[in-house]
C-alpha cells in the first residue's frame, strides 16, 4: 500500500481531502438535525431544506464521481469493432 501512495501520491491526498469534505458535511447535517427548529420561522426552515438538500447532492456526487454512462449506440459500435478487427 505505500508503494502505491509513493507512485501516486495526489491520488491518495484526492481521496482523503474528499473524505474529509464528506465529514464535514455529515457532520453539518448532524448540527442541522439537533437544532431546535420549533422556534424559526417558515424561511429559515425553508432555506435549512434547500441546504440539506444541497448537501445530500454534494455527498452524492463524491460517491458516485467514478461512475461511466455508455449509450446504446456506443455499445453496438464496440461490437462491430471487435467482431470486424
Amino acid at each position: 500500500a505505500e508503494a502505491d501512495a509513493e507512485k501516486n501520491p495526489t491520488s491518495v491526498g484526492a481521496a482523503e481531502t474528499e473524505s474529509a469534505e464528506v465529514k464535514a458535511l455529515i457532520n453539518r447535517v448532524n448540527e442541522i438535525n439537533a437544532m431546535d427548529k420549533s422556534s424559526m420561522s417558515s424561511a429559515e426552515k425553508k432555506e435549512l431544506r434547500k441546504e440539506l438538500r444541497s448537501i445530500k447532492r454534494e455527498v452524492n456526487g463524491h460517491s458516485h464521481g467514478g461512475t461511466v454512462y455508455v449509450s446504446g449506440g456506443l455499445i453496438l459500435l464496440i461490437i462491430l469493432l471487435i467482431i470486424l478487427l
